[in-house]
């Protein structure tokens, strides 16, 4: 009798552990990166985009700080030297934050998207999806359109990266 009851509590935490890892890429496709009203605001037009060169150019200086690595999606830069970050509207985020210095502060990222005077904290819609030193959401929604996205990130000495990129999103 004990060896039965022993089998069924070992089944349901097994079977409580499976859901719960499973919930988790439930949770990633439903993340909405932005919202439809948050990216109207955040759209770039080719104005928009003329006017942000100095601004991004200032971003692209070199860090001492933790590397950010995109792995999904690729990047690619521009001839204005802007990091382009191509994806759809339910894509796959994975980033490394890579120790140069020191290791990698996780609790100090900071994620926003920015137009002008107007950010929107991307944060703490992130953070539940921070594994170790990575970033991965399986699927996030966000709608189409151009964006600034700013990455900050610091190591245990307190070294800061900070890059911005446009996220170019496609249906």
């Amino acid at each position: 009798m004990n060896n039965k009851l022993l089998f069924v509590l070992v089944f349901f935490l097994g079977v409580s552990f499976f859901v719960v890892l499973q919930s988790r890429d439930v949770f990633a496709a439903n993340l909405e990166l932005l919202t439809p009203e948050e990216a109207n605001r955040l759209h770039l037009t080719d104005t928009d985009i003329r006017e942000e060169l100095p601004f991004s150019a200032k971003t692209r200086s070199l860090s001492i700080g933790p590397k950010i690595n995109f792995k999904t999606p690729p990047t690619r830069q521009d001839p204005d030297g802007i990091t382009l970050v191509e994806m759809r509207e339910n894509s796959q985020l994975s980033i490394d934050f890579l120790k140069t210095q020191a290791e990698v502060d996780m609790n100090s990222l900071d994620v926003e998207a920015k137009k002008g005077l107007f950010s929107v904290s991307l944060t703490d819609r992130l953070k539940p999806y921070i594994h170790g030193n990575k970033l991965e959401a399986n699927k996030i929604k966000i709608p189409p359109g151009q964006f600034t996205v700013i990455i900050r990130i610091a190591d245990r000495i307190g070294t800061f990266t900070e890059k911005a990129y446009r996220f170019l999103v496609q249906r």
